[in-house]
């Protein structure tokens, strides 16, 4: 997942291509700062089938996208829904990251004192998206308690957690002076803010990073993708085969049902498989069935195809926000992925089909024309499944959920 990610989104002019070994080795690395390598071999997976954690699976998206080689990584509550081990792994990560020259900035949920203090600086917000405290936090949140402090809030106890001590001063009640003699009134913290020498040295500090900032570090693109889109489509072609590859639930069991829905059918035919004249009813009974298996291994074709193509297409739309692929990419893939399960399910069900109901034999042709007209024969059911299987791609790809694209 991580080379799938940095093939796709890094440009061929980047370092890491001046050697032969080194993509693999800025793979390597990634998956060392994440602490990831003892679980490289491992397949993601899900809640049914097992896999990867909920704490590994956040460091591989944060892995995915540090394999893109960015100066600033965004982060929403990368450590909501963890233990504290399990979050505090997830920050050990993300502080490495910060060592290796990359900004981190995150949002923050509840973090516990050892989470909040591996942070360098705090933009806190109260109710509204006003501003209260936007700066370093300082040694031990040093910083950010004197801030509050000055202003007369509550003193934060001795190992009291300073992220929920400042969200409590917030909601207390701090009585000021009036202006021009009026009556007291409840201190506004974002005005305070508003008013503070830390707003009037942090907007100091912004105008000289902006008058001394360097043309030449300048981020620009000369293309809307990285990749090629050869090398774009060959990759997600690629994936999607190893996809399916790693899919039994969904290609044995098509494989098996054609296998099983070949023998039924053909298996009515057998009493008059070595008639050489059929009747008019025999005749149009066997038009009937093979019309039948087409119809079947059709519509199964649909209803299984469907579940797999939703998550691919969800799939595709994270990568598509990220820049790395275009549907095109995506088209041609579902294309080449099925086509091979296409051939082999078709293959199959002809093998039994055929021989078993005798729709080829025929004494006055040689074997020659038997095998011409089972190639026919195949061909042109492999051609239905396909059409049926491609469909099926279509109603997943015009409606959003599961149910519609089965109603379709």
């Amino acid at each position: 997942t991580i080379r799938f990610s940095a093939q796709l989104r890094l440009d061929k002019n980047n370092p890491v291509y001046d050697t032969p070994n080194g993509l693999e080795e800025y793979i390597d690395s990634i998956m060392k700062t994440l602490e990831l390598t003892s679980e490289a071999d491992l397949l993601v997976g899900n809640q049914e089938d097992g896999g990867l954690t909920f704490e590994q699976k956040k460091r591989l998206s944060i892995a995915v996208e540090v394999a893109a080689s960015p100066s600033i990584v965004f982060l929403d509550e990368p450590t909501s829904g963890l233990d504290a081990r399990a979050a505090l792994l997830v920050m050990n990560a993300l502080k490495k990251l910060c060592d290796n020259g990359r900004t981190v900035v995150a949002t923050i949920h509840q973090p516990s004192s050892c989470v909040f203090d591996m942070f360098d600086d705090l933009l806190l917000l109260k109710k509204g998206g006003k501003v209260v405290f936007f700066g370093d936090l300082g040694t031990m949140s040093g910083n950010l308690v004197s801030y509050f402090e000055n202003l007369g809030t509550s003193t934060m106890n001795k190992g009291e957690n300073p992220a929920t001590w400042m969200l409590n001063v917030l909601s207390e009640k701090i009585m000021v002076s009036g202006v021009n003699g009026q009556e007291d009134e409840p201190l506004d913290f974002a005005e305070a803010w508003e008013n503070s020498s830390n707003k009037v040295d942090l907007q100091k500090q912004l105008s000289e990073a902006g008058e001394t900032q360097d043309p030449n570090s300048k981020i620009e693109y000369n293309a809307e993708f990285a990749a090629s889109w050869y090398q774009r489509d060959t990759l997600m072609a690629q994936r999607l085969v190893t996809i399916y590859w790693r899919s039994p639930a969904y290609n044995l069991s098509r494989m098996v049902l054609s296998l099983a829905i070949a023998f039924l059918l053909s298996s009515v035919f057998i009493p008059i498989r070595s008639n050489l004249i059929l009747s008019e009813a025999e005749m149009t009974s066997l038009l009937s069935t093979i019309f039948i298996s087409f119809i079947i291994i059709g519509v199964l074709s649909i209803t299984s195809v469907i579940p797999v193509s939703l998550s691919i297409r969800d799939m595709y739309y994270r990568h598509k926000a990220a820049g790395m692929l275009s549907s095109r990419s995506v088209g041609r893939a579902f294309a080449v992925a099925e086509k091979r399960f296409i051939i082999i399910s078709s293959v199959l069900f002809c093998i039994v089909f055929i021989p078993i109901s005798g729709i080829v034999n025929s004494p006055n042709q040689d074997l020659r024309y038997r095998v011409r007209e089972s190639i026919a024969f195949w061909g042109f059911f492999a051609f239905n499944g396909a059409i049926y299987s491609y469909i099926g791609q279509l109603f997943t790809c015009l409606v959003r959920g599961q149910g519609t694209a089965t109603i379709l």
